[in-house]
């Protein structure tokens, strides 16, 4: 039904954006000031670049592989980290760029991953409104508000626990 697939898209949000949001809270105490910055500044700036031709990249492979290719945006970032950590840090130039790489990428994956998400809503409203008026429920009428809000609820749960992982770290260490 449309309400048990948006409520698994809100689930497979939940867990992505658990993991990023993490990340974020620690970007400024793992990669230090201007990388993070830096890593930021390109995640958004890609967004904004690659979002006017989201929808055509969408069009033409549907929104479940389009959605899968912006989660993998999200998994360029975590690379980029770990061979950072793994082969360079901040004293190696070329570590520091492939994190901003990656940062890049999230934002290119970013930009596809939210446009599908949109669509997919849509289109579960859309289908939801036919399954109400083929059953004569005068209150299934409208229903993008109500797979909306169910989403978005899903979905800034993990804020909360990303939140959560960063208070109980930053709360037992010293520093």
């Amino acid at each position: 039904t449309p309400r048990v697939q948006t409520a698994a898209l809100g689930a497979v949000f939940f867990f992505v954006f658990s993991a990023y949001t993490t990340i974020q809270f620690y970007s400024h105490t793992i990669y230090g000031p201007r990388l993070a910055a830096d890593s930021v500044s390109a995640v958004y700036a890609a967004f904004t670049l690659c979002a006017p031709l989201s929808a055509g990249v969408i069009n033409k492979f549907g929104c479940s592989a389009s959605m899968f290719l912006g989660v993998l945006g999200y998994a360029a970032l975590v690379l980029a980290s770990l061979i950072y950590f793994l082969y360079g840090g901040e004293t190696i130039f070329w570590s520091c760029r492939l994190v901003v790489l990656g940062g890049s990428i999230l934002g290119c994956g970013a930009s596809i991953l939210w446009t599908a998400q949109g669509r997919l809503i849509l289109q579960y409203a859309s289908k939801a409104e036919e399954l109400g008026e083929a059953n004569n429920k005068g209150d299934d009428k409208s229903q993008t508000g109500k797979l909306m809000g169910l989403f978005w609820a899903i979905f800034q749960c993990s804020s909360l626990v990303g939140g959560a992982i960063s208070f109980l770290y930053y709360d037992t260490k010293p520093e």
